[in-house]
């Protein structure tokens, strides 16, 4: 009995032991149950932390994508701005050819009808020189045609005289006497045929003109004073004709008339050199006159009141009316160009006086009206300079039609 109290003790005491490790186990395995959970919590925490540590690797990833396209679209931006303003300096450039291009445009057509007005004087020239050349023709078939009525002359007051010391045999001397004057007369009728050649040189002087270029005869005298005292001439210079002021015309109310200064401008602006400057001749109210000298071609201009427009043709004609009075040979006049432009006109002629032993003198006239008065500038030089005096011409009629002529 003892022995099985004992065996029960010891037993017992195993089983103490036994449940104290037991105990001891389930104490360890309690704290690793904790530490279990705890690491559970851990771990769902780490897998929490994982979520969003993913949520955030993909926030990042979306952000860093996001960042690139926005990085993209600035640079398209700045792209699109750099060519916005490329943009706008071509259409700048544009622009500024457009205006160029309609400022080349106007240019081009103020060549086109620059080169018409030239093409118009070079053609206005070549008739004149035509009929400057028909003229010379004209006047050297003059001096050969009264070089034979001098011969015919001479030859009748020969036969005449012979006659006179002659008895009259039976029907001689009517048929000598009827010989003499048809000779005569078919001479005669040639040199009117020439002078009415003369005069209607019929390639450049037009039907209103024909009547004021008339030929004076050779023993006519110059029936007024000159306009002003002749100035010494240049080599190509000659004056057996002296320019007449037109006809005398109503006062346009106050109108003022140009002064010397006035001429001076528009002979600079036509490159044209007066030696002494330019000369007052007559001033007044109702006239005024200068004369210049070149060296090879002496100038005259006058200005007075014109009623209106429609006196302009009939104060040219008066001009070369009184001019042709002037001359004591043949005086011929050739209208040339005439051109109305910003409510002026302006009209060309070229006249010639020319003497029986074939010398004479020519002058280029421009007639120029605005604005209430009438203005005659001419140059006049010697047969050979005619050409020097159409050229200086040339040049006032273009500086007439550019700008007005001032008055003072």
């Amino acid at each position: 009995t003892q022995t099985q109290v004992a065996q029960q003790q010891a037993l017992s005491d195993k089983q103490k032991a036994e449940l104290v490790a037991a105990q001891a186990q389930l104490a360890e395995l309690s704290a690793q149950q904790a530490q279990l959970e705890r690491a559970k919590a851990e771990i769902a925490t780490l897998s929490a932390q994982q979520d969003e540590l993913t949520r955030a690797q993909q926030q990042i990833a979306q952000l860093t994508a996001e960042r690139a396209q926005l990085e993209q679209a600035r640079a398209q931006v700045a792209q699109l701005s750099n060519e916005k303003q490329q943009l706008l300096a071509e259409t700048a450039k544009i622009a500024q050819l457009t205006a160029e291009k309609n400022a080349l445009k106007a240019e081009a057509g103020k060549v086109a009808v620059l080169e018409s007005e030239m093409g118009a004087l070079a053609a206005a020239k070549a008739q004149a020189e035509a009929d400057r050349a028909e003229m010379a023709k004209l006047a050297g078939e003059r001096a050969t045609l009264l070089q034979r009525v001098a011969a015919l002359e001479a030859d009748k007051d020969a036969m005449e005289k012979a006659l006179s010391g002659m008895a009259p045999a039976a029907g001689g001397a009517p048929q000598i006497a009827a010989a003499i004057p048809t000779g005569g007369s078919r001479a005669v009728s040639s040199f009117a045929h020439a002078q009415e050649a003369n005069v209607t040189a019929p390639s450049a002087i037009q039907t209103a003109a024909v009547e004021q270029q008339r030929i004076v005869p050779r023993d006519a005298v110059i029936k007024a004073e000159p306009l002003a005292p002749q100035m010494p001439r240049g080599p190509q210079a000659a004056a057996p004709m002296a320019l007449a002021p037109a006809v005398e015309a109503a006062t346009t109310g106050g109108t003022s008339l140009m002064d010397s200064n006035a001429v001076t401008r528009l002979l600079q602006q036509a490159g044209i050199q007066a030696q002494g400057g330019v000369q007052t001749e007559k001033t007044s109210a109702q006239m005024v006159s200068y004369s210049w000298d070149t060296g090879t071609v002496y100038g005259t201009a006058e200005q007075q009141p014109m009623g209106g427009m429609g006196q302009f043709e009939t104060m040219v004609q008066a001009y070369l009316s009184k001019t042709g009075e002037r001359c004591t040979g043949d005086f011929g006049a050739i209208p040339g160009m005439t051109e109305d432009r910003d409510g002026a006109r302006v009209a060309t002629y070229e006249i010639a006086c020319i003497m029986p032993d074939g010398a004479g003198a020519s002058a280029a006239i421009v007639f120029h009206a605005q604005d209430g008065l009438f203005t005659a500038i001419a140059h006049e030089a010697a047969m050979d300079g005619m050409d020097i005096a159409m050229d200086v011409r040339d040049a006032v009629f273009t500086s007439l039609l550019q700008t007005k002529l001032a008055s003072r």
